[in-house]
C-alpha cells in the first residue's frame, strides 16, 4: 500500500472478511522458542500504524506486525493457489454440465422423436378421413387448416401446466440432479 505525498499512510487490517489465525505460544527459554527474528526498515508512518494498531489490540509491536506478515503471506498464498485450484473447480462443474446436458439432450430428443411421429401418423390419419369425391387440393387446404389450429392449440397448452404432470416434472428434476 503506498500513499500519496503529505496524507497520511493507514494499514487497514479490519477491512479484511477473515483476521488472519494466529497462536501466539508462550516463549518460556530462548531454546525452545519456536519464532524467528526478522529485521526490516519501513517508513515511518507504516511503523506509526502498526504501533497505534498494536494499542488498540493490546498487542507488542512484534506480535502486530508478524501478524501482518503472516495474513500477507497467507494472501499470497491464497492467490497462488487460487491458480491451481481453479482450473480443477472448472473441469469438475464442466463435467456435471455434461452429465446434466446428456440427459437434458436424452429427453428432448426422445420428446422430439415421439412428437413427430405422432404428428406424421396424425397428419395421414386425417389424410386418408377426407371424402373420396374431394380433390386432392381441397383435402391439402382441410388438412392445412386442421393443423393450423393444433398449432395454435398446441402453443397455448405449452404455457400452461397441467396438475397431473406436475408430479412427472419433479420426477425429472430429481433424475437429472443425480450423479452419474
Amino acid at each position: 500500500m503506498r500513499a500519496h505525498a503529505g496524507t497520511p499512510f493507514v494499514l487497514d487490517f479490519y477491512s479484511h472478511p477473515h483476521p488472519p489465525f494466529i497462536q501466539w505460544r508462550s516463549m518460556r527459554s530462548p531454546a525452545k522458542r519456536q519464532t524467528e527474528k526478522l529485521t526490516t526498515w519501513v517508513k515511518p508512518g507504516v511503523k506509526r500504524e502498526f504501533e497505534r494498531i498494536a494499542n488498540a489490540e493490546g498487542l507488542s509491536l512484534s506480535r502486530t506486525s508478524a501478524g501482518a506478515l503472516e495474513e500477507w503471506l497467507a494472501r499470497r498464498s491464497h492467490l497462488q493457489h487460487r491458480g491451481i485450484f481453479q482450473p480443477m473447480i472448472e473441469q469438475a462443474i464442466a463435467k456435471e454440465m455434461r452429465a446434466y446436458s446428456s440427459r437434458i439432450a436424452l429427453l428432448l430428443v426422445r420428446s422430439l422423436f415421439t412428437s413427430e411421429q405422432t404428428r406424421a401418423i396424425a397428419y395421414n390419419i386425417l389424410r386418408k378421413q377426407q371424402s373420396p369425391t374431394l380433390t386432392e387440393a381441397e383435402v391439402n387446404t382441410i388438412v392445412d387448416e386442421i393443423m393450423e389450429r393444433s398449432k395454435h392449440t398446441a402453443k397455448r397448452n405449452l404455457a400452461q401446466v397441467a396438475p397431473e404432470l406436475t408430479p412427472i416434472i419433479r420426477e425429472i428434476e430429481t433424475w437429472l440432479t443425480q450423479p452419474i
